[in-house]
């Protein structure tokens, strides 16, 4: 065993899976990428909260344990306890005020995490008379204890220590087909599964967020194997609850199982916007940028040549190179749009470009306006703002004003 193995067998989950973000740069991607689809997820609206638990079945009940009631035959079919278990216990319904409510609920958490709002969906729960949820839902924290942190440290112990049992348990519960459906993905989607999650999804969002979801839990259960501290609990029963599905391994595995689905889903994977949302997601902006470039023509959606640049621009700051050919023709693209309406903001992008290229296509745009003398001085002002070359601007806007017959007319006479 070495040293690093060592150290891990002495810290808590939560320190470990910390370690491992800090460590798996692309998992730590992956990651922020799951933030961003729900972040993004199409509004909907929560259902109300509820003070009392299955307040209509119980209320059935005490009618029923009333001697002189009259309603007894038409709801012999409903349970006699009130209590979680109690409708597959005695395979009895609840009152279908219960049941809708119920219903209703269990989409509500659902959409709550599939948005990553876990503490409003525990929080849901908890108002609603209904705490148990939110406990069975609370088992996805990892583990902690401060102490194995920081030998001084007065916090208390938190999370759950056999995180993997309970995972097997959600995946076992949402592999039952006696389960409400959104109850099913709720609990795929927190075991990591994708089968039970797909069967609820609808938009190209939520079918890329429930397969990174599954690829995340697949790298963080993966990463945090091995040596710990306490010994885990067995989680041999749970054998026959494993996902039917092959999950994908990285983004580009991702992208191209939504990308071959059937009906609008597929439609949407190829909306321009979503191929350079993939592209941005699996870290091929370079390649795609190229394309664009290569495609770009006067028909290009102007708000597509707007949100390249722009993503051009981020992507280049933070590091990653580009191919500068190509990012200078979507910034000379974006720059053609600019000079009708925003003539102002041409200097910043033409800035980026790279120099030999500056003074070229801002002598053009100047040259092509037909504005006052004034607002041409304005825009050499912004330009000298920008860092561009005036001066060579100014010779080139004017040598590209002077028409060969102008330069034949203003020989000398003597020379005839």
């Amino acid at each position: 065993m070495d040293a690093s193995t060592d150290d891990d067998a002495t810290l808590s989950d939560f320190v470990r899976a910390q370690d491992l973000l800090e460590r798996d740069g692309q998992l730590a991607e992956y990651v922020e990428v799951r933030r961003w689809l729900e972040d993004t997820a199409r509004e909907f609206q929560p259902v109300e909260t509820r003070k009392g638990y299955l307040f209509y079945t119980r209320r059935s009940i005490r009618t029923q344990d009333t001697a002189d009631s009259n309603a007894m035959s038409d709801n012999t079919q409903l349970v006699t306890d009130i209590d979680p278990d109690a409708s597959s216990r005695q395979r009895r319904d609840i009152a279908i005020e219960d049941h809708e409510y119920t219903t209703s609920l269990l989409r509500t958490l659902f959409e709550y995490v599939r948005r990553g709002r876990m503490s409003d969906a525990m929080a849901l729960c908890v108002e609603s008379d209904e705490p148990w949820r939110a406990a069975s839902m609370k088992g996805g924290l990892f583990w902690r204890d401060p102490q194995l942190e920081d030998a001084e440290s007065t916090d208390r112990v938190g999370g759950n220590i056999n995180r993997n049992l309970w995972k097997h348990a959600c995946a076992a519960l949402a592999h039952d087909t006696g389960n409400d459906s959104y109850e099913r993905a709720l609990y795929a989607a927190l075991s990591g599964r994708v089968d039970e999650v797909l069967t609820v999804c609808v938009t190209w969002n939520d079918f890329v967020w429930a397969h990174v979801n599954a690829v995340i839990e697949m790298r963080m259960d993966h990463g945090l194997r091995g040596a710990c501290v306490y010994e885990q609990a067995p989680a041999t029963s749970f054998a026959h609850v494993q996902s039917r599905r092959t999950c994908a391994t990285d983004m580009a595995q991702v992208f191209d199982i939504v990308e071959s689905l059937d009906g609008c889903v597929q439609n949407e994977a190829r909306d321009p916007l979503r191929r350079l949302q993939r592209a941005l997601a699996t870290n091929t902006f370079a390649e795609y940028v190229e394309e664009f470039a290569q495609a770009l023509s006067p028909e290009t959606d102007v708000r597509m040549v707007r949100v390249v640049a722009h993503a051009s621009l981020c992507v280049r700051q933070s590091g990653a190179e580009l191919p500068e050919p190509a990012v200078s023709a979507v910034l000379e693209a974006y720059v053609d749009r600019l000079a009708c309406d925003h003539d102002e903001l041409v200097a910043a992008y033409v800035a980026q470009m790279p120099t030999e290229r500056q003074t070229h296509v801002y002598a053009q745009f100047v040259q092509m306006l037909n504005v006052s003398r004034d607002h041409r001085m304005q825009l050499l002002q912004r330009a000298e703002r920008h860092g561009l070359d005036t001066h060579a601007v100014c010779r080139a806007a004017t040598l590209a004003g002077v028409q060969p017959d102008d330069l034949l007319d203003s020989s000398d006479p003597s020379d005839s």
